[in-house]
């Protein structure tokens, strides 16, 4: 992977792990699916969301590292 692709690739992640939760919460408040709870409920909720998606994605970072690693080797 180029340093272009590469590039593209981390703005869409971001772009991603900024809008997805956005529009779940906006769906959330405008009743387009039932949720059980309430606002502080969804604010916790939220928290492991975001921790999820940064684990994931520091997780998935160190793996490409991993195997870049392994295959100039």
């Amino acid at each position: 992977m180029g340093k272009k692709t590469t590039l593209g690739f981390g703005i869409i992640t971001l772009m991603c792990m900024c809008g997805l939760p956005i529009l779940i919460n906006w769906l959330m408040f405008r009743h387009y699916f039932p949720v059980a709870g309430n606002e502080v409920t969804w604010i916790n909720s939220l928290s492991s969301i975001w921790g999820a998606i940064i684990g994931g994605v520091i997780s998935g970072a160190l793996t490409l590292i991993g195997v870049n690693i392994t295959i100039k080797n």
